[in-house]
């Protein structure tokens, strides 16, 4: 499980939990814009909530869409 997290200006503006990595990568390109920072975290389903194990990628939006 992969949570995806982007935040602008210390604000979040999408949190999102995917099974896939590559899902996770395209929810993130297109919810972030220009200058926003998105996170992705490997993350399991504890028994209350689900825990971040590790940061797997990370990047600030530039604005270039291809």
């Amino acid at each position: 499980m992969y949570l995806v997290e982007i935040t602008h200006n210390d604000e979040t503006i999408c949190k999102s939990y995917q099974d896939l990595l590559s899902d996770s990568v395209d929810i993130a390109n297109q919810s972030s814009y220009k200058g926003c920072l998105v996170r992705i975290y490997e993350c399991i389903h504890g028994l209350d909530a689900y825990e971040k194990i590790t940061k797997v990628l990370s990047w600030e939006d530039d604005g270039v869409r291809i």
